[in-house]
């Protein structure tokens, strides 16, 4: 029986918390979806005795209780006075009193907003009757995402009043067949269901007859670097001569020879519209720097002790704005903003957050950009461990591909090596033990990164084992996507077809396997489904995508599969349905 005294502290103990019950969420918050600047709560309340303290947390961290835009309410719930883009994000509430604790589900505000500047707007154009015409329109980013629309003189378009109207790319108007009738001015709206709308600048179709007609539109898109050569689509009238200028008034720079102007060693600040004219008779030409994707934050390598929380960053940033998403070691599965398993979760500014981290989370975390220009990648390495000095014996061993050595630590015997439970040697991994213990190993990968065991047993039977830490990093330098999508064709009103080109290549580097990853091209949730297809034996694959919605346009890349693990994605590429009878 314990001594009296323990009893007394027992009792002292419970006494001092006295009679009650732990908190027990009663009402959970709602997923909320509202316009930028506007009111809205998020509701939380809780039972208790002594009733119990709340306060909330944000995207894994915790929020002060008042600031000047927002309110913690007497019962518990989360006022804001006005939303911000940057309170958007992963929301829960944490009830505390003496007895205990209890946390609700989470929900999600989206912040509803809409980019005031369109990123392609509609241009003047003229063209010939009997002519095809696009009127380029590209909506402002939006979230949730918007739908265009078209109006003629101040009056909606009905696309399905009129085959000879459709829409492509993310917003484009192409009118087939024109008349004179199609005469006008066009103006593109974007709008999305929190009924926030944008307007763009209206755009004059002139239609002429084929003795007035100008020689077609002349919109240039490049990369930084390069040359740009802008044509005035102006009819010639044999003189060459014609006058340049930018819209908006920036100073214009360039050499103006017979209708095209050049420019050398292309910067995102050449990007406009320009205007080139003769007389009293102008016409506009748009000038698109695209710009690859780059990091502003990457992931980078971390020791964390199980049972910690570890967030890693994945911040780019590039024109148009690539898409983020997350793999895990050698897995294909790829994660995108949203994303949420056990307790991890993957936020709308691409940030990984694993609230527990467990020994299985050990492992590469990979972030890839991916765009229409190109895709870039970076990865950071979570050891799982003491994180305090490293212990004697262990080091990390660094390498950029290629080939490998880990020292063994310890002498004295029979050197064998394992990673994880299986010996080095039986897993099909290029390596051989080499002098010393030296475990030399040939044409590692990212997804070769990890512990490796050298084990020393004597000729007495003595063990002894010593750990080296792998840590196989990407090129600095921009490698290129082993895939290239080379064409993509609408096959009917709810599929499309799908051509690429594969590098060919050999041992692990070969590709076993490609996923396609497709969504509606305006959406910002990323709920991307993926398609296995077998890659052929040849340098060539194709795949069909059914299920489509009619008369949308969809986003697509590709990412490659290799006994190494995933490969850098192919280049985004937007596919318009068939538009159907």
């Amino acid at each position: 029986m314990p001594a009296p005294s323990c009893w007394r502290r027992w009792a002292d103990r419970t006494l001092s918390q006295g009679p009650g019950q732990p908190p027990r969420i009663t009402e959970h918050p709602s997923d909320a979806t509202v316009p930028r600047l506007s009111p809205v709560t998020l509701n939380c309340q809780a039972a208790g005795s002594p009733p119990p303290a709340v306060r909330w947390v944000k995207d894994g961290r915790r929020l002060a209780a008042n600031t000047a835009h927002r309110v913690l309410l007497p019962r518990g719930s989360l006022f804001f006075l006005s939303v911000r883009r940057r309170d958007a994000g992963v929301y829960w509430c944490v009830a505390d009193n003496r007895h205990g604790r209890d946390a609700s589900r989470n929900a999600t505000l989206v912040v509803a907003v809409l980019r005031e500047e369109f990123r392609v707007r509609p241009l003047d154009a003229e063209v010939t009757a009997g002519e095809r015409v696009t009127l380029a329109c590209s909506p402002p980013k939006g979230d949730p995402p918007p739908t265009v629309r078209w109006l003629r003189d101040d009056t909606g378009l009905d696309l399905t009043a009129n085959d000879r109207y459709h829409l492509a790319g993310e917003g484009d108007l192409v009118i087939e067949n024109v008349t004179q009738h199609d005469a006008g001015n066009y103006v593109c709206e974007a709008r999305n269901y929190a009924q926030m709308k944008r307007l763009s600048a209206a755009a004059r179709l002139t239609v002429r007859a084929h003795s007035e007609a100008a020689n077609g539109s002349s919109d240039v898109t490049t990369l930084p670097g390069g040359a740009a050569e802008l044509t005035c689509p102006l009819a010639d009238d044999g003189t060459g001569l014609v006058r340049w200028r930018r819209v908006d008034g920036s100073p214009l720079r360039g050499t103006n020879r017979a209708h095209v102007l050049t420019i050398d060693d292309v910067t995102a600040a050449d990007a406009g519209v320009y205007e080139c004219g003769r007389g009293s008779t102008s016409a506009a030409v748009s000038l698109t720097v695209h710009a690859l994707p780059e990091f502003h934050k990457s992931p980078s390598d971390r020791l964390a002790a199980a049972g910690s929380e570890v967030m890693m960053d994945c911040d780019a940033a590039g024109y148009p704005e690539p898409i983020t998403f997350w793999t895990r070691g050698a897995s294909a599965k790829a994660m995108f903003p949203g994303h949420e398993e056990r307790s991890l979760i993957i936020y709308s500014n691409g940030t990984l957050h694993i609230q527990r981290v467990r020994p299985a989370d050990e492992t590469l975390w990979s972030c890839f950009a991916v765009s229409e220009v190109g895709s870039r990648a970076s990865g950071g390495f979570l050891w799982v461990g003491d994180p305090g000095p490293t212990r004697a014996g262990s080091g990390v061993v660094r390498v950029t591909g290629g080939r490998a050595e880990l020292p063994c630590p310890v002498t004295g015997g029979r050197v064998t090596w394992h990673r994880g439970d299986r010996p080095v040697l039986e897993t099909g991994m290029p390596a051989q033990v080499g002098e010393h213990g030296t475990l030399m190993l040939s044409g590692v990968g990212v997804a070769d990164s990890g512990r490796y065991r050298c084990t020393v047993t004597s000729a007495q039977g003595r063990v002894n084992s010593s750990e080296v830490r792998l840590r196989v990093t990407r090129p600095t330098e921009p490698v290129t996507s082993p895939v290239t999508v080379t064409s993509a064709a609408a096959l009917n009103t709810t599929a499309i077809r799908l051509e690429m080109q594969l590098q060919v290549s050999t041992g692990r580097r070969a590709v076993l396997e490609l996923l396609v990853f497709f969504s509606p091209a305006a959406s910002t949730s990323m709920q991307w489904v993926q398609l296995p297809v077998a890659a052929s034996a040849g340098a060539s694959a194709s795949a069909e995508v059914a299920g489509l919605r009619r008369d949308t346009t969809y986003q697509f890349f590709v990412l490659p599969v290799t006994a190494e693990g995933v490969g850098l994605p192919s280049n985004l590429l937007l596919q318009h349905t068939a538009l159907g009878g």
